[in-house]
């Protein structure tokens, strides 16, 4: 929380800034321009600082699911699951995204000399970018006093090769089940982030 209001502060100072300095012609207060650039650059970190924070919803929702991921790893079962009994599920496919200048809005972007319109009667490729899409899932079957159950991990954004290789180097890892309702778990995979 207190990033986002320094970066609101450095926001609302840049513009005033970089407002103030851009017709200043008094003798008071000497450089005018190099303050008006240093009025650039702190509106230009505070909106950097704004895009890069969680907002507080954001960050109401990890806070409640990590005090889920708390909770089952507090009370829930633990299943410890070896990766050679898992199955492993992909679906890749490729994306085709439109190239946008760095731009998110369409006038904008048109406004700031992108030439869309025109490339896309000459040559359609040119607007586009093909993108390798890579995601998994990891399925354990976990069998009980002969009831089977099912449990599948979130999607995992890597190829079936790579994920084989991280989960082969750690050989196993713990899935905590809630003991009332066992459609709630959680499968500890977050060494793959690393």
């Amino acid at each position: 929380m207190a990033k986002r209001i320094v970066a609101y502060l450095l926001f609302g100072l840049g513009f005033l800034t970089v407002t103030f300095f851009r017709h200043y012609h008094g003798q008071l207060i000497p450089y005018p321009f190099a303050w008006w650039v240093i009025g650039v650059v702190m509106f230009l970190g505070g909106w950097l600082t704004l895009r890069s924070t969680p907002s507080s919803l954001e960050q109401y929702e990890n806070k409640q699911v990590d005090q889920h991921i708390a909770d089952l790893k507090a009370k829930g079962e633990q299943i410890k699951v070896n990766f050679d009994h898992v199955d492993i599920k992909e679906n890749s496919y490729t994306e085709e995204v439109e190239r946008r200048n760095n731009h998110d809005d369409d006038v904008l972007a048109y406004s700031l000399g992108s030439n869309t319109p025109f490339n896309d009667l000459t040559d359609s490729d040119r607007n586009t970018v093909r993108l390798q899409r890579n995601q998994c899932v990891v399925i354990y079957d976990h069998t009980q006093q002969g009831k089977t159950e099912r449990f599948i991990s979130p999607v995992i954004s890597l190829d079936r090769v790579t994920l084989l290789s991280r989960l082969l180097t750690r050989q196993e890892t713990i899935l905590y089940v809630d003991r009332q309702d066992r459609k709630r778990y959680y499968f500890d995979l977050a060494f793959l982030n690393s």
